[in-house]
């Protein structure tokens, strides 16, 4: 696990990670996530292959993170977690999202909301910084007392749900730091709602087409919405 690949900026080393299953997605959603992010905008990412469903999403950030943070030889200054069904759609997305979270007080990603988790105030949705595509800075997780990325769980009898990575958003609301998100411009079929209003749901573009995520691998066309979308930063669309 400790033979990583980093992306060093102004001598800081950022720490790409895409966690995957091994079979669990079509092979063409990895295969094309490698060709956009490692081969046309040469990007160091860690592919980690995770023992999914055995394990959550959450819990396998939880392993990188603790066998990462306090090891010397490592030691990475900033996490970018970024979903195998999720790509930059522009090469300057990347110093973007570096800009915004090298002050160290600010936790950047995709807005996302699950509405099927409970927040602290009962079902009052939440939207936080997803783990699809999220960045924060080593010494800001630090700050944030080292948040559990795994998913919550009623029935185990915890405080109040939320999802993967949810409490990292928490954390830094509640000691006064910065949360910035960024939403939807662009849904291919809206299907939840998002904050106040905003939707997402299968295939959303970011910003000004800035990043995509196709998101729902449960519906058969999100493999080829994917490849398509894949397909347009290969041929240079969004240059």
């Amino acid at each position: 696990m400790n033979n990583f690949q980093f992306l060093t900026i102004n001598d800081e080393r950022v720490l790409i990670i895409t966690l995957h299953g091994r079979n669990t997605r079509p092979p063409k959603v990895l295969e094309y996530h490698k060709k956009v992010m490692v081969d046309y905008f040469h990007l160091p990412v860690n592919y980690v292959v995770c023992p999914f469903p055995h394990v959550s999403h959450g819990f396998c950030m939880n392993q990188i993170i603790s066998s990462t943070i306090d090891d010397l030889s490592l030691k990475p200054d900033y996490y970018f977690f970024i979903d195998s069904d999720c790509i930059i759609l522009q090469e300057n997305v990347f110093n973007m999202f570096y800009d915004l979270v090298k002050n160290k007080v600010t936790v950047a990603g995709q807005a996302w909301q699950s509405n099927h988790k409970k927040g602290p105030n009962g079902g009052i949705p939440h939207a936080y910084a997803s783990q699809a595509f999220l960045w924060f800075a080593r010494d800001l997780y630090n700050k944030l007392g080292r948040p559990d990325c795994d998913h919550w769980s009623e029935a185990a009898g915890e405080e109040f749900g939320g999802d993967t990575a949810e409490r990292i958003t928490y954390a830094a609301k509640r000691r006064g730091y910065n949360v910035s998100l960024f939403y939807p411009s662009h849904v291919f079929e809206e299907g939840y709602d998002l904050d106040n209003g905003c939707k997402y749901g299968l295939g959303n573009a970011y910003g000004d087409n800035l990043m995509y995520h196709v998101s729902r691998q449960d519906d058969p066309r999100s493999q080829d919405l994917f490849v398509n979308k894949c397909q347009d930063v290969l041929d240079g669309k969004f240059k």
